[in-house]
């Protein structure tokens, strides 16, 4: 059965000397991977459309056994220029490699590939600054996933938001006011489960408010003083991580690259 799909390449593998596979994002379905043969050929039509960040429509072979294999594909959005500067490179394989974390085969994955496109987009046209674009990413994408933090109240005593209600509980997804929290850090912790508490400055908690209620198409509308900017992007990155369970390897050599 041929199908015909848009959808965002956000894995490559290559196989042997001229053939890939490839995980693409799509809209309806989910991620898939597609075997594609020969697109590595310098004669090849197929070569552009299939690199890594390309958003690009693709006309597909779908087997008996739901395996897929291109049969020809058009380039919608290539992001091209990314590869232009190493460091924002490695952030954009960074974000799609949580992209191919998070995301499901058979599953409708509009907000992931929205999400995704949109920072492609803004790291690009250099729209943003990446620790702004790489926080709102994580912060999103772990709502997404299913781990959306409680931030109207705190999570123990129900007092709502306020001076006292500054610490997100990373591992229970919930703010935390000040007596709470030093009654939690008190207690001995459950054995595996590691404790994390974050203080939030209120712009810190603004910008996760914003993040998580933004429009998509205005995700990455906001700024933030540096220092408040550097603090916002540490909530981020550890809560994600510390609910996904593990780092990436792209994350690893992104930040040599900010450290060199």
């Amino acid at each position: 059965m041929v199908e015909k799909w848009k959808g965002l390449v956000i894995r490559v593998t290559d196989v042997g000397d001229y053939d890939r596979m490839l995980t693409i994002l799509v809209w309806e379905i989910g991620k898939i991977p597609v075997y594609c043969r020969g697109v590595k050929r310098y004669t090849s039509n197929n070569m552009s459309a299939t690199e890594l960040f390309c958003y690009s429509e693709f006309v597909l072979f779908r087997s008996k056994n739901n395996s897929y294999t291109l049969r020809e594909c058009t380039p919608i959005e290539t992001f091209f220029s990314l590869r232009n500067d190493l460091e924002r490179l490695s952030l954009a394989t960074y974000l799609v490699d949580i992209a191919n974390e998070i995301c499901l085969e058979g599953n409708n994955e509009q907000a992931m590939l929205q999400l995704t496109l949109n920072a492609l987009w803004c790291l690009e046209k250099n729209k943003k600054p990446p620790m702004l674009i790489k926080g709102a990413y994580e912060m999103r994408a772990a709502a997404i996933a299913g781990f959306l933090p409680r931030l109207d109240a705190c999570g123990v005593c129900g007092k709502t938001e306020g001076a006292d209600a500054v610490y997100l509980d990373v591992m229970d997804g919930c703010l935390l006011c000040r007596e709470c929290c030093e009654k939690k850090k008190a207690q001995p912790p459950e054995e595996g489960v590691a404790q994390l508490y974050l203080l939030l400055s209120p712009d810190v908690l603004a910008a996760l408010h914003y993040v998580l209620c933004a429009d998509a198409k205005r995700q990455f509308s906001f700024s933030l003083e540096p220092s408040a900017l550097v603090a916002f992007a540490h909530v981020c990155e550890s809560y994600l991580l510390n609910h996904i369970g593990h780092g990436f390897y792209s994350l690893s050599f992104y930040k040599s690259l900010l450290s060199m």
